[in-house]
């Protein structure tokens, strides 16, 4: 079988649906039908099933994705060895990161990344919290940081640091100080969302944040806050940038929650991933 063929059944597989993994490929969506057709007729047997959603591997499907993993494994590895038998790494990873978290962590890991492996493509994807361990499972993303999320079963999420929140608003939107910053407007990330629904939960007695916007961007928050319309929720390695604007105020929001790597937990990491998942570590001590 061609290795390009390996590649496509596995993506595929990942994604559990044609038209996103023709989306990740940048091929046409029927041009990928007809491949999984024409790789079933030449395999004699039913790889997916399809369903409203998308495909779901059968067993006959199952025993090929292993197959292909671990000769793409392989391939990757000979693609390193090019450059000599300890020679370095190359090829492409990809790193989802929460927005909220992009700007801290991103540079961060980029830099480290960059510097142990100069030869390997580094790709960085910014989504929101709720989306990125999708990313992970459906094979959009090697490995992911995010904030801590329960009961999420596609993704193993190991804690790498706790991250603290604070409330930023401009001076002239808090008429009582900073003490009425918890009735201000507010811009937050859009629901659902873990971290504004502990925010939420922390209001008690039925209260409730008075959202006017929301928004998954930081830059866009910034402009928000800087214009004196909103306050808003944000990471304590984001309150710094947000003080430079001027006139900005902070308190504690007395919140924390955990920020994870995940990785996906429906396939073993390839060689490259295991690099990227290190680093993330390695730049979290």
């Amino acid at each position: 079988m061609e290795l390009s063929r390996f590649t496509y059944f596995v993506k595929i597989a990942e994604a559990g649906s044609i038209s996103r993994a023709a989306l990740a490929l940048g091929v046409a969506q029927p041009a990928l039908s007809r491949f999984v057709r024409q790789l079933e007729d030449d395999l004699d047997c039913v790889l997916f099933e399809r369903n409203g959603r998308g495909v779901t591997m059968t067993d006959a499907g199952r025993k090929l994705y292993g197959s292909a993993i671990e000769v793409l494994g392989r391939m990757q590895k000979a693609s390193s060895a090019v450059a000599g038998e300890d020679g370095p790494p190359i090829g492409a990873v990809t790193l989802a990161v929460s927005s909220m978290l992009a700007s801290s962590w991103g540079p961060r890991i980029a830099a480290r990344f960059r510097a142990r492996w100069p030869r390997v493509r580094l790709r960085i994807s910014e989504a929101r919290n709720s989306t990125l361990f999708d990313l992970i499972e459906h094979g959009q993303a090697d490995v992911a940081i995010a904030f801590r999320e329960d009961g999420v079963w596609s993704s193993r999420q190991k804690t790498i640091a706790r991250e603290s929140f604070s409330f930023v608003a401009h001076r002239g939107l808090l008429d009582g100080g900073i003490e009425s910053i918890r009735h201000a407007p507010f811009v937050l990330t859009p629901a659902p969302d873990v971290v504004r629904s502990r925010f939420e939960q922390a209001l008690g007695d039925g209260q409730s944040p008075r959202v006017v916007c929301q928004t998954d961007s930081a830059v866009c928050m910034m402009e928000l806050v800087g214009a004196g319309l909103c306050a808003a929720l944000v990471p304590d390695t984001l309150t710094a940038d947000f003080e430079r604007i001027g006139h900005i105020i902070s308190a504690s929001a007395e919140l924390s929650h955990d920020v994870v790597v995940a990785t996906p937990a429906n396939r073993p990491l390839m060689a490259h991933a295991c690099l990227l998942f290190d680093c993330v570590l390695a730049g979290a001590a």
